[in-house]
């Protein structure tokens, strides 16, 4: 992901200033991954905004098979 769009992402999402700041000097690393991103949203206190909680999102998705399917017309008389 470019670093622009990381650094709208954080703005949009209400990451203050300062911090703003040290994710630009951070994102000029190469090294500085997304995931590492979010390790440094954490540590200060912010929700993760790049990557899924894989644990959780089998969780949110169980009750998958309880849905049951759209129906749909056939035609425009229907």
């Amino acid at each position: 992901m470019e670093k622009r769009s990381i650094l709208n992402i954080l703005k949009s999402s209400g990451v203050k200033e300062e911090d703003m700041v040290l994710f630009n000097d951070k994102l000029k690393d190469k090294r500085f991954t997304i995931d590492d991103c979010d390790k440094l949203l954490v540590k200060l206190g912010y929700e993760k905004l790049f990557v899924l909680d894989d644990e959780n999102f089998d969780e949110d998705y169980d009750n998958y098979d309880d849905f049951e399917p759209i129906q749909h017309r056939k035609s425009l008389e229907d």
